[in-house]
């Protein structure tokens, strides 16, 4: 089995829906799951809408590449395409930040985005903890 922590993120008007919905197919996709709360982050290039966010962490059998086009997959299949990125638009981004205790995306790692998720995973936070 091989341990990873999931960032989520959208900005679209029904990014709530889009996270939540994210959270239970991820949870369907790994086990012994845990997922932090929903929470709104402003948009790094500072002109772009308010992301909700959320990071998921749990163990799964496939290999980084194969767990990587499969959320590439769940992107395109709810909506993200080359345009809607060009538009600001994002509705649904889902990054695999650490894998097997490794960092892979480390300026994900350092955004709040990631961190404020990550923490109430850890417990560092008084935000709830949730498994499924």
């Amino acid at each position: 089995m091989n341990e990873c922590v999931i960032s989520i993120g959208s900005n679209s008007n029904d990014k709530n829906v889009r996270v939540r919905e994210c959270i239970t197919w991820l949870c369907q996709v790994m086990t012994d799951s845990l997922y932090s709360e929903s929470y709104t982050t402003t948009a790094l290039n500072g002109k772009d809408g308010d992301y909700v966010n959320a990071v998921v962490s749990g163990c799964v059998e496939c290999g980084y590449d194969e767990l990587v086009a499969l959320m590439k997959c769940y992107e395109k299949d709810n909506g993200r395409t080359h345009e809607s990125k060009s538009s600001g638009v994002i509705p649904i981004d889902v990054d695999v930040v650490i894998w097997n205790g490794e960092i892979k995306r480390i300026a994900d790692y350092n955004q709040s985005y990631f961190q404020i998720g990550w923490n109430q995973i850890n417990g560092n936070d008084k935000g709830s903890t949730f498994k499924s």
